[in-house]
């Protein structure tokens, strides 16, 4: 079954989840047969939502993750948007800095401890 996390989002916003391994040395749930090794942390995309599932294949490793829900300005999710510019496709990222690039935004967060068993 999929961590269904929930909050109060009446202040509006965009939030985005971000889930980090803490284990030093993690041990991969589904044997790995090729030398490419799993990030050991993974992100939603920022939403204007106060719901997001955590699905099991999800997770990559055993142990202890930080499950941190952010709360973010909108100028942050516009970022977000534009971090796809590469060498085909150059396009100015989001700025709301004058005279130069950048944001000026703020953020704030709480963190949930999970521990992730086969």
């Amino acid at each position: 079954d999929p961590i269904e996390l929930t909050w109060d989002a009446s202040s509006g916003g965009y939030y985005l989840v971000v889930v980090n391994c803490l284990e030093k040395n993690p041990t991969l749930i589904f044997s790995d047969t090729t030398r490419f090794r799993p990030f050991r942390s993974f992100r939603s995309t920022p939403a204007q939502t106060n719901v997001h599932q955590l699905q099991w294949m999800s997770f990559r490793y055993v142990g202890k993750h930080h499950v941190i829900l952010y709360h973010l300005n909108a100028e942050y999710a516009a970022l977000y948007e534009s971090y796809g510019t590469n060498s085909s496709n150059l396009t100015t990222p989001y700025s709301n800095v004058s005279g130069g690039l950048g944001i000026f935004t703020g953020v704030s967060a709480d963190t949930l401890l999970v521990n992730v068993t086969k």
